[in-house]
C-alpha cells in the first residue's frame, strides 16, 4: 500500500514539473511572438518583452504596459489552457490598440496551445473591455474568462 502512495506522489511531482516546463516553453515562444507584434503595432525598434518568472511575460514601452500569464500550470484558479491578461494598459485610448491586441491573442492561440483568455482582477475599464469581447465572470473575484472562439466572434 505504501508503495502505491509513494508512486502516486512521485507521479504528481513529475506531472507538475512537466506542466511547469511546458508553461515556461510557451512563455518563451509567446514572448517572441509578442515582441514581433509590438514592433509592428507600435513601431518599436528594441525588444521590450521579457519572460519574467516561469510562465509570465512582461512587456512595457512608452505606449503600452502588459503583464501576462501564459498557460499557467494546473492548480490555480486558471486552467492550463488559458492565457491570462494580468495587466493591460495603452497610453492612447480609443485607438484600437486593445482590439488589435485581442486579435493578436486569438491568432496566437493555436501556436501556443490555449483555448481561453482570462482577464485578471478587473476594474471598471478592463471589465467593460473584456465584456465587449464576450468574456464572462470567472471565480469569486473580479476575473473574466472567455473562449478563443467567443472572442473571435466578437471581434467581427
Amino acid at each position: 500500500m505504501m508503495d502505491i502512495i509513494q508512486q502516486d506522489k512521485v507521479s504528481r511531482i513529475v506531472e507538475g514539473d512537466s506542466d511547469r516546463k511546458k508553461s515556461e516553453e510557451n512563455a518563451q515562444k509567446f514572448s517572441k511572438m509578442l515582441n514581433c507584434y509590438l514592433s509592428r503595432e507600435f513601431e518599436e525598434k528594441k525588444s521590450l518583452t521579457e519572460s519574467v518568472i516561469g510562465h509570465t511575460v512582461n512587456a512595457h514601452g512608452d505606449e503600452y504596459e502588459l503583464y501576462l500569464r501564459v498557460t499557467p500550470p494546473k492548480g490555480g484558479i486558471w486552467d492550463s489552457d488559458t492565457l491570462v491578461i494580468a495587466r493591460i494598459g495603452f497610453k492612447e485610448h480609443r485607438r484600437g490598440h486593445g482590439r488589435n491586441f485581442m486579435a493578436f491573442l486569438v491568432e496566437s492561440a493555436g501556436s501556443i496551445g490555449y483555448s481561453k483568455i482570462g482577464l485578471e482582477c478587473t476594474n471598471d475599464k478592463s471589465d467593460a473591455f473584456g465584456k465587449r469581447f464576450g468574456l464572462q465572470k470567472h471565480g469569486v473575484y473580479n476575473h473574466l474568462l472567455g473562449t478563443v472562439h467567443t472572442i473571435t466572434n466578437n471581434l467581427k
